[in-house]
């Protein structure tokens, strides 16, 4: 019996395959795919190029998968992929924001809460799923490692022209850039969404050290991010709700404490996985074959990268 889980988000994709056991695991890294901002063909292919670097077959596959939130979009790359992957006997496909989650409380209800290059959110109840945010950078992905990124570099440049207050996010972002911010458009804007997106940590890093500005782009940050939180609140009105957090704007623990003050602790329990999304993308497998006690048994392999 083979599993394989899958987490592609916009920056990188991860995928893990296991046996029933939880063990005899492989994994590989794929450039990430966010399948609302490419053609579903292209895709797909990506995907399917990598499930064959791990063996191509597999009893069951989950993959979950960036901008794959609306359930025609998720069936529409999943017929794609059935086309490209005639071994695996059964697959599913859903956004991303799912991995987390279910290998935290499987498939029970509750919030899955990611921030990552984008942000989103979704209920799952009796009812269904409810996605709240998460429509993309060009229209709502408040509180995501892009719209913090694009914050950093908007104050820096802010700062460096006279337009803004003075802040240490020019000394962090130069040194990241490893180049003057006045040469650095060209290079910004040749990476886009994912280039912007890895300036978001200098926030948390530069308002730990005191600067009031990266502070005021933190704090906007984790208010974003309840924000979600509160409008999932308003649609269970009783009980505790179970928020399952992940991406990597929740690496820093500045941002968790942050955003923890800002959503009621008597309401909602707030979790932060200490496993890889794609671990969970594989347990999702699992739970598709009726196998609820699985778990990854052995420590996680390097990763095979594959360009």
């Amino acid at each position: 019996m083979q599993y394989i889980g899958i987490d592609a988000g916009g920056t990188k994709t991860e995928l893990l395959l296991s046996d029933e056991k939880g063990k005899r695991l492989r994994r590989a890294l794929l450039p990430g795919v966010n399948a609302a901002r490419m053609p579903v063909e292209q895709a797909a292919e990506a995907l399917a190029r990598g499930v064959a670097h791990l063996g191509g077959a597999a009893d069951c596959l989950y993959a979950g998968i960036a901008g794959a939130g609306t359930p025609e979009l998720a069936r529409a790359l999943r017929q794609e992929m059935e086309k490209r992957l005639p071994e695996v006997k059964r697959m599913e496909v859903a956004s991303d924001a799912f991995n987390a989650m279910n290998g935290e409380i499987g498939l029970e209800n509750g919030l899955a809460l990611i921030a990552g290059t984008g942000s989103s959110a979704f209920l799952r109840t009796e009812d269904g799923v409810l996605q709240i945010g998460g429509r993309g950078p060009l229209i709502d992905d408040g509180g995501s490692g892009y719209s913090v990124g694009r914050a950093v570099l908007n104050a820096a440049y802010r700062a460096m022209d006279g337009r803004g207050p003075q802040t240490t996010l020019v000394h962090a972002a130069e040194k990241r850039l490893g180049m003057p911010l006045r040469e650095a458009i060209p290079r910004i804007y040749a990476g886009g969404v994912a280039e912007i997106a890895g300036f978001g940590p200098l926030a948390a890093e530069c308002a730990q050290a005191g600067d009031a500005v990266a502070r005021e782009i933190a704090e906007d940050c984790a208010r974003e991010l309840a924000l979600h939180v509160t409008a999932a609140l308003a649609r269970v009105p009783a009980g505790r709700l179970i928020c399952v957090c992940s991406g990597g704007v929740f690496r820093s623990a500045y941002l968790r404490e942050l955003f923890l003050k800002r959503i009621p602790e008597k309401r909602v329990q707030a979790r932060f996985p200490e496993k890889p999304p794609v671990c969970g993308a594989v347990k999702t497998a699992a739970l598709m074959n009726g196998q609820k006690d699985f778990e990854i048994r052995e420590e996680l392999p390097p990763c095979n990268t594959i360009n």
